[in-house]
């Protein structure tokens, strides 16, 4: 029988069994470990032969013990397990109990062997050679100082207890939980035109039937499921059941890491969709109220009006006597007029962003803090509501993260490019330029829709076409700039698969595919950013969405198809070619994403809306795990979000059940990643948002934060600092155990 590392080979009464015995090496002191009323528990499992090819695994509980048994080794706590163990008995588990009476065990290591000499976290700097002769002499190294998936984990080799195995831990519990991503504006806030296009997936021919927000509404939950009927109502009462969503999330029984007393701390997004078809560019708005003075008595009254661009070819509503006089035309632009219904039920950008106002100081916990949406397209000289335009971003860009009486703080900004604007716009330049230099002085993040799906203009498959007659596009495939910004965009592009293509003319037949992912390139994607970037080197910004699921997908196509050019590779998602990226294999929205991500800038990417199932979840487990090993910034560069209500209808939502829709969205994504390892979800759902919005200065702006937020004190100054790119896991486990 193979030896242990005990004080016995064998026991006196019995040739089949021996005496196991190891050190739990505890890095806290013995009157922290006293205060605590757990358990930790070791069980055993045996392997046993029932049939000729068949095996038998069964696991029992070998012993118990209270964390407060723990007895003094130096400054730390220190417990002796002694455990008699079968022939057959090959391998350990060790776990612990939040109660004694409690029947859950959360695992600390899931299984060991029997034979072992030290069970410790090392940092990467340790001696290779060294670390090498260690293993030979029994080591077992886990990851990092997080792995398990509650309070207690595997720490580094501080001490050692005699001659007897160890296995070094340490008690981990993080103080807040952070929800990065979701939306509470009402369905109603979107035009009718956009509305209407994205509901139907309408062609020009279908379009001649008058949309309205009571068909949309009866619609949505068919598309949106739960998500559609939340949408239909008002924005103040989306946000009130957000709120009530997050309190009633219960994210600890799905993260138990975090404290029993946690704050919950979510970030949302408004959209102003105002601006958001082609002819935005020129201050032409999708919708607007004329004033109408009846001749006879004098009343005032005001008709709400749509608008279509002209290459939608759409009928004007406004035949017969009766019918109100149409808004003089710009730009060739059709105008439809509401009906009262309609009118009542749109929610003006104005109206949504005073729900979000005081939303910072609404609740006690959880912590709601809203975002500004910035649209440079409302801040034109040729918009029409200019001064009062001017008034909303002075007050935005004056510092939106601040206290007044009014408590309208906002802590970053929303940006939405697929909306119809470019990051490095040629129609843009005053507002952007200032806009970003405002964001990097001010060290404000900024959070952009980052993927081809989504919300977006209902004008993008018309927009090469119209750059194209503005003097937009130019020949060729290289993006044209003069003074350092972009001034004409490129005809020729690379595809997903990097095979280059330039789009024909719009009324050529099979030509919106082309077309749809020509706007795609110049406006969304992650490449569009790159001259932003070199200009702005210091931006904070995270792309929302994380590129988009779908291209992790083996079989994605079917979701790509209408949306990129003919003759596209089918078989894209993500692959490596050793310690790199394979492009050939890879698709290139995903590709210039990960490529983005650079330990001298501060892109991060989020969370929100990743739906993973069968189809996707490899790869994007073997993203992570390559990404330790080869591109570590990932790790400190991801955010949690989930982009509710708009995940209703979408697993993992709807694979997981019990709780409501967030709580439902974090079991389904932590189930279909079991092999991830803890620390991934700490970093996205703590530490890695701590940085992008340095909670740190906000706190030191916001007076009234003071108290909520006071185990800010307890961090290390630099986990709020945008320039640091080290390992802030790392960071945190020192900075924990040399406080202790």
């Amino acid at each position: 029988m193979p030896g242990a590392k005990s004080s016995q080979k064998d026991l006196p009464h019995s040739k089949t069994h021996r005496l196991v015995e190891f050190v739990l090496a505890i890095n806290h002191s013995i009157e922290e470990l006293k205060k605590l009323n757990e358990e930790f528990v070791v069980r055993i499992k045996t392997v046993s032969k029932i049939g000729r090819d068949q095996t038998r695994v069964s696991w029992r509980d070998a012993q118990t013990v209270s964390v407060s048994e723990a007895i003094a080794s130096g400054n730390r706590g220190a417990i002796l397990f002694r455990i008699t163990v079968h022939a057959t008995e090959c391998s350990l588990y060790l776990g612990y109990k939040k109660t004694p009476n409690s029947n859950e065990i959360t695992p600390i290591i899931p299984e060991i062997p029997l034979d072992f000499s030290v069970i410790a976290w090392r940092s990467e700097d340790f001696n290779r050679e060294e670390h090498l002769r260690a293993l030979d002499a029994g080591w077992i190294d886990v990851i990092g100082p997080v792995q398990a998936p509650g309070k207690w984990q595997v720490g580094h080799a501080f001490c050692k207890v005699s001659n007897y195995p160890l296995i070094f831990i340490w008690r981990c519990e993080i103080p807040a939980f952070f929800e990065m991503h979701s939306h509470i504006e009402s369905n109603h806030c979107s035009p009718l035109p956009p509305a209407w296009v994205h509901i139907w997936d309408a062609t020009t021919e279908a379009l001649h039937i008058q949309p309205s927000y009571e068909k949309q509404d009866k619609i949505s939950p068919y598309a949106l499921g739960e998500g559609g009927v939340i949408g239909a109502k008002p924005t103040s009462a989306i946000g009130n059941r957000f709120g009530l969503d997050l309190y009633d999330s219960k994210m600890q029984n799905i993260f138990p890491f975090l404290q029993d007393d946690h704050n919950l701390i979510a970030c949302l997004m408004p959209m102003d969709m105002e601006y958001m078809h082609f002819d935005g560019y020129f201050g032409i708005p999708v919708t607007k109220a004329i004033e109408n003075i009846d001749p006879t008595t004098r009343r005032t009254s005001f008709v709400h009006w749509y608008c279509w661009n002209k290459s939608w070819k759409f009928k004007p509503n406004n035949e017969g006597k009766d019918a109100p006089k149409m808004p003089i035309s710009q730009k060739g632009e059709t105008w439809c007029w509401m009906s009262e219904e309609n009118a009542v039920a749109y929610e003006p950008w104005k109206k949504q962003r005073d729900a979000h106002v005081g939303l910072s100081n609404t609740w006690q916990n959880p912590q709601l803090l809203p975002f500004y949406h910035f649209d440079p397209r409302r801040y034109t000289p040729q918009a029409k509501e200019a001064e009062s335009a001017k008034w909303d971003l002075r007050k935005a860009f004056s510092q939106p993260i601040q206290a007044n009486p009014k408590n309208d703080s906002f802590f970053g900004y929303k940006l939405y490019t697929s909306l119809g604007w470019a990051p490095m716009d040629p129609y843009l330049r005053d507002p952007l330029e200032a806009f970003y230099a405002h964001c990097v002085e001010n060290e404000i993040p900024v959070l952009n829709h980052g993927t081809p799906a989504g919300y977006y203009t209902h004008d993008r498959r018309f927009y090469f076409d119209l750059l194209m007659q503005g003097g937009k596009v130019i020949e060729g495939s290289m993006d044209e700039f003069q003074e350092n910004w972009l001034s004409r965009f490129a005809h020729e592009i690379p595809g997903p698969d990097g095979v280059k293509f330039a789009p024909k003319a719009m009324n050529e037949p099979n030509q919106e595919p082309d077309h749809l992912y020509w706007f795609t390139h110049h406006y969304v994607s992650a490449r569009s950013w790159k001259p932003v970037l070199e200009r702005f080197p210091t931006l904070k910004i995270c792309l929302a969405h994380f590129g988009d699921s779908d291209h992790l997908k083996s079989d994605s196509w079917n979701d790509r198809k209408g949306r990129e050019p003919k003759g596209t590779l089918r078989d894209l998602q993500l692959a490596f070619d050793g310690n790199k990226i394979d492009p050939s294999r890879t698709h290139r929205f995903l590709q210039d994403m990960l490529d983005l991500i650079q330990p001298d800038n501060q892109v991060f990417v989020d969370l929100s809306y990743v739906i993973l199932t069968e189809k996707n979840t490899k790869s994007f487990q073997n993203l992570f795990e390559w990404a330790r090993g080869n591109k570590p910034i990932l790790l400190e560069r991801i955010l949690w979000g989930t982009d509710w209500p708009l995940i209703a209808k979408q697993d993992p939502v709807t694979s997981a059940t019990g709780g409501n829709m967030l709580h439902r969205y974090a079991k389904g994504f932590q189930s279909a990643l079991p092999q991830m390892p803890s620390d991934f979800f700490v970093r996205a759902c703590f530490l890695n948002p701590l940085q992008y919005l340095d909670l740190k200065r906000v706190r030191s702006l916001l007076p009234f934060q003071r108290d909520r937020w006071s185990w800010i004190e307890d961090m290390d100054p630099l986990h709020f600092d945008a320039k640091y790119s080290k390992d802030k896991m790392e960071l945190f486990y020192k900075h924990k155990l040399t406080s202790i």
